[in-house]
């Protein structure tokens, strides 16, 4: 009777200990909102293809200034509130024709992987740039060996371990590789390369499910169009083109580097930057972060991705994200100010988690916060900032929103103000201006803004306003019973008169949610200064 019983009471216990284990498995965005603060290794194994005559084995790994991971360095990164450890690898000079993997280059990651796992710390492994080389059409098969090999190596680590299936995809890229582009034009291929495309992401997920272990509920990554935010604004890679996964556990990757894609600044000349073997690349210098065209353009992005991905269940991963200063870098507290905002607010929104880009070696123009082989950091504030974020200590963004049917602009350009206003439906245009010549009687402005055809017309203010208690004037209209779109644009009739226009407020018959900038970002540079 009591073997029964001592029988009956492990088989509960087991159904139990089931039944505890298939319901405290993580969703995706539980998943990645556990992953904590993430820390790039830099492109540490990085073999990349056209250095394989030229540099010896050591440097082909630690090509991009980067130094090779220590478990030392490990528990330095983890000290400082990082949860994640992001590790880029390109694996081409680590395969053979047929795709089959080096086994020494897969047994150097899987000892860094092991450390990282061992520190309670989630690990994103992460296929780099020449990616592209496998999803050219004649390598697919290729591409799918090199990541069921991967899912089989490490089928048996647990789902701390994380796989993006590739970084940095180029449509350009994919369609100069392939056999018949010269026969086809670049836009009639489009849809093939994009389906393609697809066929590899699903590639990619099936490798892992098909094979069991952990692999069946690992949280997969898909990387955005060259993981650029502003491309993906255009319609690639929304919710409908994701994978099928059994699983419902995907993750979709972006950057946010700054400058961003497309960022220009037309007085100054592009830079030129080098890695430490002469590969030269150009980008835009900036002179600071921070302004309100900034704050607004980042709220922006976290609307576009509660829209696409986090409203759907879907994760978002910032895989890279860090800043490029001037020529002469001296302004770190716009570097503070940036990685604080960025950090915090992924770090506030369910669903989103960021992963700071990081180069050991200070080399000309690049990105650099923390040297890991000597334990030293570039600026100590910027250190103690991810500690405090990690601990959940920071400046809520959602705190500063409200609602209001009232929307200001004070930037003028040109002496013109410039308002997006969409389809929103507007009552009133109020105008303030300094006028320095007091004998004028009547003062012309014009309003531009467009039907809802998307035919441009102007509405004249005339008239001499209110005069302020400050000395500027107050010019008013009243609009409701217009029809006006897209933009309200406020320009000074005769371009050369003594008038200066200080700001545009419009009112909207609707109230809607609005971002104080001036007063979030107050309070994120009080905080930093703490």
């Amino acid at each position: 009777m009591y073997y029964y019983i001592c029988i009956t009471f492990i088989f509960l216990f087991c159904l139990i200990l089931n039944y505890i284990t298939l319901n405290s498995k993580k969703s995706a965005m539980e998943t990645v909102n556990d992953m904590g603060l993430g820390y790039n290794l830099g492109k540490t194994y990085d073999k990349f293809i056209n250095f394989k005559e030229e540099e010896i084995e050591d440097n082909q790994i630690k090509i991009w200034g980067t130094v090779l991971p220590t478990k030392k360095m490990i528990s330095r990164i983890k000290k400082y509130g990082f949860k994640t450890i992001r590790f880029q690898v390109t694996p081409i000079n680590a395969t053979n024709d047929s795709g089959k993997i080096n086994n020494e280059w897969i047994s150097g990651i899987r000892e860094i992987i092991d450390w990282v796992i061992n520190y309670n710390m989630y690990f994103i492994l992460s296929v780099n740039f020449e990616g592209n080389y496998f999803l050219v059409k004649n390598n697919k098969d290729k591409y799918i060996n090199f990541w069921t090999q991967i899912a089989n190596e490490f089928m048996d680590i647990n789902e701390h371990l994380i796989l993006e299936s590739k970084n940095i995809v180029d449509y350009d890229y994919l369609y100069e590789y392939r056999e018949d582009n010269k026969i086809n034009d670049y836009y009639d291929e489009y849809d093939k390369i994009h389906n393609n495309l697809l066929s590899c992401n699903q590639g990619f997920v099936d490798a892992f499910r098909h094979l069991g272990g952990f692999n069946s509920d690992r949280l997969l990554i898909l990387s955005g169009l060259v993981t650029e935010i502003e491309i993906n604004y255009y319609g690639y890679f929304f919710e409908s083109e994701l994978p099928t996964d059994p699983s419902n556990k995907l993750a979709v990757s972006l950057n946010y580097l700054f400058p961003l894609e497309g960022y220009i600044n037309f007085d100054l000349e592009p830079m030129l930057w080098y890695n430490k073997y002469g590969m030269a690349y150009y980008t835009n210098p900036i002179q600071d972060w921070g302004s309100e065209l900034d704050y607004r353009q980042l709220m922006k992005v976290v609307d576009f991705l509660k829209k696409y991905y986090l409203d759907n269940g879907i994760p978002v991963i910032f895989g890279e994200v860090g800043i490029i200063l001037n020529e002469d870098d001296n302004n770190i507290n716009k570097m503070e100010e940036f990685l604080y905002v960025i950090f915090s607010i992924s770090s506030e929104y369910n669903g989103i988690m960021s992963c700071l880009w990081d180069i050991s070696e200070i080399i000309e123009r690049n990105i650099n916060y923390y040297d890991k082989k000597n334990d030293l950091w570039r600026d100590e504030k910027i250190r103690d900032n991810f500690i405090k974020i990690s601990k959940g200590k920071y400046v809520l963004s959602s705190e500063y929103y409200y609602m209001t049917n009232v929307e200001s602009e004070n930037v003028p350009i040109y002496n013109i103000l410039d308002m997006d206003i969409g389809t929103r439906k507007i009552t009133k245009i109020i105008l303030n201006a300094t006028i320095s010549c007091e004998l004028r009687v009547d003062c012309n402005f014009v309003i531009i803004t467009s039907d809802k055809e998307g035919n441009w017309y102007d509405i004249d203010i005339k008239g001499n306003g209110k005069k302020q208690y400050d000395g500027t004037r107050i010019f008013s209209i009243d609009v409701s019973n217009l029809d006006c779109n897209d933009h309200v644009e406020a320009i000074v009739s005769e371009m050369d008169d003594p008038i200066i226009l200080n700001n545009l407020i419009v009112e909207f018959k609707e109230k809607f949610l609005y971002f104080d900038y001036k007063s979030y970002r107050s309070a994120v540079l009080d905080e930093i200064k703490n």
